[in-house]
């Protein structure tokens, strides 16, 4: 457990995951750290982002012993797509300088849906899953476009849009008629990507039963 030390407290990283989260549910996981110290330790949390719970147990821990840390990330019905959650770990009374981070995703929750409400839903259908934006110089900035049909029988929403990149962003269209069209453009800074042959994975959330969450690709190389 030694990959990262706060104080007397080690642990194996500071950046963790939940599983995908429903909303009006929450995701929960653990992770185990120890007490690297001669002395008990007491470990306490201070700057914890909204509907972030996280603690360690038990809170003291016996010199050279390993205890549970525990979190957990609620739904907030105003949050949707990938967001990171953060806490400041206080150890024996010192505050760190480092946080640790929980990164969740929050979907739609269709579970309590009748089998007509599905039948009635929105239906996201993309004329292309993969965009190439072609050979590019490395630093500039590249644009690309998803175009898609609403192929169900009530409106189509997009809550977010993330990519497994820094440097990228997206407009999301408003509300989508039945059987309307309408198109993502986005926007990639290639100066944050390797050299060569690059994929970047976009993570939709929508209003759709089927696919509540969709993957598009946006492909190209720079150089």
């Amino acid at each position: 457990y030694g990959a990262e030390k706060i104080g007397t407290m080690g642990l194996k990283s500071l950046n963790y995951k939940v599983s995908n989260i429903l909303q009006g549910e929450s995701s929960s996981d653990e992770a185990k750290i120890a007490n690297l110290g001669k002395k008990p330790m007491k470990v306490t949390f201070t700057d914890v982002s909204p509907n972030l719970t996280v603690e360690v147990v038990p809170a003291t821990v016996p010199a050279g012993e390993t205890a549970a840390l525990r979190f957990s990330v609620k739904s907030d019905p105003a949050l949707w797509g990938r967001h990171v959650y953060k806490a400041t770990p206080v150890v024996n009374g010192v505050k760190s300088g480092k946080p640790i981070t929980v990164t969740a995703l929050t979907r739609g929750n269709f579970a309590s849906w009748t089998p007509e409400q599905r039948k009635n839903a929105a239906q996201c259908i993309f004329d292309e899953s993969t965009v190439s934006f072609g050979t590019v110089t490395a630093g500039s900035k590249v644009k690309a476009s998803f175009t898609f049909t609403n192929k169900g029988k009530s409106k189509l929403t997009f809550y977010s849009m993330d990519a497994d990149s820094e440097g990228f962003t997206a407009t999301l269209p408003g509300e989508t008629a039945p059987q309307g069209k309408g198109s993502i453009p986005v926007t990639l800074d290639t100066s944050v990507l390797p050299k060569g042959e690059t994929v970047v994975m976009l993570t939709l959330t929508t209003n759709c039963p089927a696919r509540p969450l969709i993957n598009l690709f946006l492909v190209g190389e720079v150089r």
